[in-house]
C-alpha cells in the first residue's frame, strides 16, 4: 500500500509518495503550490521518475546477451512501490531493488535510490544507482517534474544560465527520427508557446547552461532548476493544459532505425560491479 512522505522547511512542504518515490505536491507557507496537480482531463502525472530507461523502445522491446526484453516507455520505476530507506523532519530517501519482477524486463540487479532535501525556498533530488553484483549493468534514469502554470504556460519564459543555440531533436511516436529543428540562435531566454508541444517534447542535446529558470512574465513567481551533466533537457506539456515538464534525462528515446541492442541506446551508462553512479539536481521556488 503506497504511502505518502512529507518533508518540509520553513518555508516548503513537499509530499511524496512511496510509489515511484514521486513528488506529489510542493507548497509555500501562503499556500502557493508549485507542482502540477495531476488533473485527468491533461494528464495524471506530476513528477514521475525515469528508470532504468528513458524514453520509448522500437516496438517496445530491446536485446541483451543474446536475449531480447519488453520495456515500457521511461522503464518501471514509476510503477514501483519503493521503500522509504531514510526520513527526517527536512529529508527522505526512498530505495527501489531488483526482484524477479523487475529481472522479467530488466535482467539486472541494481539499487536505485532518490533522495530528497529540503532547505528554505530549494528541494535538493539525487538519482543514485548502485551496482551489487560483478558484472556491469546498463540503464539511464531522469526527472519529469510538471511545474504548475496555471494561467497556460505562454504566460511564462525558460531563461537559460548561458546563450544557447539550440536544435531540437524530433521525436514522432517516441522515437528520434534523426532530424532535428532550429528553436534559438544566441539567445537566453524561450518565450513558451503550446505550437511547440502538438507533436511531442522539445528535446535538446548537451545544453551549456547548468542552471535555467521557469519565469512568470507577469509576477515575480518562478523556478529555478541547477543540475549536473544531464546529457538531455526536455521541455513537453499537452496542449491548453496548465503545467510545463522540464526534463533532465541521462538517456532518450530509441531511433527509427534502432538495433535493439541495450548497449547502442543513446544515453546508455555502464557501470561495473560494485560501482556507483549519481547524478543532482535542485530546484528553488519562488512566488
Amino acid at each position: 500500500m503506497s504511502k505518502l512522505i512529507t518533508i518540509k522547511s520553513e518555508e516548503l512542504t513537499v509530499e511524496i509518495s512511496t510509489l515511484g518515490a514521486e513528488l506529489r505536491r510542493i507548497y509555500d507557507t501562503q499556500g502557493t503550490d508549485f507542482l502540477w496537480d495531476g488533473n485527468p482531463e491533461f494528464w495524471t502525472g506530476r513528477a514521475p521518475i525515469l528508470f532504468p530507461i528513458c524514453g520509448g523502445l522500437k516496438n517496445g522491446k530491446y536485446s541483451y546477451g543474446g536475449k531480447e526484453y519488453q520495456l515500457t516507455k521511461h522503464g518501471f520505476a514509476r510503477r514501483s512501490e519503493f521503500e522509504t530507506e531514510a526520513i527526517d523532519e527536512n529529508s527522505a530517501v526512498f530505495l527501489l531493488k531488483s526482484n524477479a519482477e523487475t529481472k522479467a524486463s530488466y535482467p539486472f540487479d541494481f539499487e536505485f535510490r532518490v533522495s530528497y532535501e529540503l532547505k528554505g525556498r530549494s528541494l535538493s533530488v539525487k538519482y543514485s544507482v548502485t551496482n551489487p553484483s560483478d558484472g556491469e549493468i546498463l540503464f539511464s534514469f531522469g526527472s519529469h517534474e510538471a511545474y504548475a502554470c496555471p494561467d497556460g504556460i505562454e504566460n511564462y519564459v525558460i531563461e537559460f544560465e548561458k546563450e544557447e543555440s539550440l536544435d531540437s531533436l524530433c521525436i514522432v511516436d517516441n522515437l528520434l527520427t534523426g532530424e532535428a529543428v532550429p528553436i534559438m540562435k544566441n539567445e537566453t531566454t524561450l518565450p513558451l508557446d503550446y505550437k511547440y508541444f502538438e507533436i511531442d517534447a522539445l528535446c535538446f542535446k548537451d545544453i551549456k547552461s547548468r542552471k535555467v529558470s521557469l519565469n512568470h512574465k507577469l509576477s515575480d513567481r518562478k523556478t529555478v532548476i541547477e543540475f549536473d551533466d544531464f546529457e538531455y533537457f526536455l521541455l513537453w506539456t499537452k496542449p491548453q493544459a496548465g503545467y510545463l515538464c522540464i526534463e533532465l534525462n541521462a538517456g532518450i528515446d530509441d531511433m527509427v532505425g534502432s538495433s535493439y541492442e541495450l548497449s547502442k541506446k543513446a544515453g546508455i551508462i555502464r557501470l561495473n560491479g560494485k560501482e556507483n553512479f549519481e547524478l543532482n539536481h535542485v530546484i528553488s521556488f519562488y512566488s
